[in-house]
């Protein structure tokens, strides 16, 4: 290929992933707007302290939204293209932020957050399906991973305008994105030549040589022919009758289950809180910023290491480094809530801490299993199989989000941060025991590979 494809295809890319940024500053809006809920800093008529139960289910609801929209969303890309279905997802993002930023009503407010979740869970089921199916063989890890680079992009936009700026201003202020968003994509980026090949030949063609950036593309269409025919016909019980298909879904399930329960939706959630609990002179609202910074900074290792040194080996390295931090984490919240004195010379751990578990969570827990997802299914089911994985991954996220302010008062945030380490030890044996490697494989390969 020459530099024009090369050029062609990040673009093209790039511009899908906005909708990922989108998602990152929806992830991480209530961490500042946790504090104006407790000051009464909102347009709402009452002030809402951190366990009330309109927080919590202000904090919770993504998730719920996120639960239906992953299987609706992911079944609508499988029957009306992933092209119109992307364009649609930013419409939610779009409402939500202009409710929130106009209404003073808390059912407007929860509505909202709700309405946002059910775009959360469509995009992170529809966009692992479209840039593996745009990508090359070389560069497929790099194009999966790019939408961890965006939404950590989204997460530190969300924390470090969410304190400085007013509510509805910032609130006026993401709604951008999703605007853009909806622009450029319908605008500039052609369908997956995947899904199209199975409607119309001559619109795959086209669609792959708009990517590609090069007139011959008659060698990768032929073998993205096979590659489909090979698996037409697919349904839901395909996922646990086919042993490939039963073996891709315990490796991408359990990917995102044991990436949810490394308790990362507990810091990007709750980060305000926790560093306000861990005490020190440090305003509490810088915690949350450093993190996204860190979070951001180290978002760029996985693109590059993920085709080089390859997925599996990063993720063993990822869970080890956290379930290791957290037991830190752990103790220091454990020692400060039998005796505060004890750790005042130690405020500077849960921050330290924090940096390293989330360098550790986005070099590899943190992207890999959403670009493995995109790899693993055979076109005819991809669609389904991507789906009941993302509702894996919300569902698990609720159980966390919902559960944990009543908890952290009940047994302390130091339990539940070794609970998480403990998560971490089953999660390292998972990845060595049953994850295959995808690096530098074809889509073919890695269905033969399965089925081996």
């Amino acid at each position: 290929m020459g530099a024009s494809s090369g050029m062609k295809i990040y673009i093209i890319s790039a511009i899908a992933q906005i909708v990922s940024f989108v998602c990152g500053t929806c992830l991480t809006w209530f961490s500042p707007i946790q504090v104006k809920l407790s000051a009464g800093d909102t347009p709402l008529d009452q002030q809402y302290d951190n366990s009330s139960p309109e927080s919590v289910w202000m904090s919770c609801l993504l998730t719920v939204g996120a639960i239906f929209g992953a299987p609706l969303f992911g079944l609508m890309a499988g029957q009306f293209g992933r092209k119109p279905i992307l364009v649609f997802l930013g419409v939610p993002f779009l409402v939500s932020y202009l409710l929130l930023a106009f209404s003073g009503n808390l059912y407007c407010f929860l509505f909202a957050r709700a309405f946002a979740g059910l775009a959360l869970g469509g995009v992170f089921t529809v966009i692992p399906m479209y840039s593996g199916e745009i990508a090359e063989d070389s560069n497929r890890g790099m194009l999966g991973a790019a939408m961890n680079v965006f939404i950590c992009l989204g997460l530190l936009t969300s924390v470090t305008l969410g304190p400085y700026v007013e509510f509805m201003w910032f609130n006026l202020i993401l709604a951008i994105f999703p605007a853009i968003f909806i622009v450029l994509f319908f605008i500039f980026c052609p369908e997956s030549p995947y899904f199209l090949i199975k409607k119309d030949y001559s619109k795959a063609e086209e669609s792959l040589r708009s990517i590609r950036g090069t007139y011959d593309v008659s060698k990768e269409l032929s073998e993205i022919k096979v590659t489909v025919e090979k698996s037409e016909g697919g349904s839901f019980m395909d996922i646990f009758t086919d042993r490939g298909n039963r073996k891709a879904f315990l490796i991408g399930a359990g990917l995102i289950f044991f990436q949810q329960f490394s308790g990362i939706n507990i810091v990007l959630f709750n980060g305000t809180t926790i560093f306000e609990a861990a005490g020190g002179s440090m305003p509490k609202e810088y915690g949350p910023i450093i993190i996204a910074l860190v979070q951001f900074l180290t978002s760029f290792i996985t693109p590059i290491a993920s085709d080089r040194s390859g997925r599996k080996i990063l993720l063993i390295i990822s869970h080890v480094c956290m379930l290791v931090v957290q037991i830190f984490i752990g103790l220091y919240f454990f020692m400060q809530k039998n005796d505060k004195s004890s750790v005042e010379n130690y405020s500077w751990l849960p921050v330290t801490t924090l940096v390293i578990y989330i360098t550790a969570y986005n070099t590899a827990s943190g992207p890999i299993p959403w670009a493995v997802l995109g790899e693993l299914f055979p076109s005819n089911i991809k669609d389904l199989a991507a789906s009941g994985a993302s509702a894996v991954c919300w569902i698990c996220g609720f159980i966390i989000t919902y559960t944990y302010p009543t908890l952290s008062e009940s047994i302390g945030m130091g339990i539940i941060f070794w609970f998480f380490s403990g998560c971490g030890v089953f999660a390292t044996l998972f990845v060595v025991f049953f994850v295959i490697e995808t690096k530098g494989k074809s889509l073919q390969q890695i269905q033969d590979e399965l089925n081996s």
